[in-house]
């Protein structure tokens, strides 16, 4: 039996946005429990799903247009990565002091 990778990459395609539509739709309709919904590892695997998925592309593209100089993009979000607490803490305190609700009210509060 011969695969066609072609065909298999949209059927995975196909899967993948098949399982993210009906778990929206189940969480749109409220018919998954609210415990399982607004649990913050649920936030968080879905934005290192996210986050994965533009990094692992993103450095596809880079390595095929500049070769080994696409190491720059993983030293960059390693970079990132380490000096995330320096720029977080601070947003994390002006959120708690002002009662904050979104990313968005803490970068447009003067």
């Amino acid at each position: 039996m011969v695969y066609d990778p072609s065909a298999l990459l949209w059927i995975s395609t196909l899967l993948l946005v098949s399982t993210l539509f009906v778990f929206s739709l189940l969480i749109r309709r409220r018919w998954l429990p609210t415990w399982l919904v607004e649990n913050p590892v649920a936030y968080v695997l879905a934005l290192g799903i996210a986050i994965g998925v533009w990094a692992l592309f993103g450095s596809v593209g880079i390595a095929y247009e500049r070769g080994y100089s696409y190491l720059s993009y993983f030293f960059g979000i390693s970079i990132v990565f380490f000096l995330a607490p320096i720029f977080l803490i601070p947003l994390q305190r002006l959120k708690q002091t002002h009662q904050l609700e979104t990313l968005t009210d803490v970068l447009v509060y003067r």
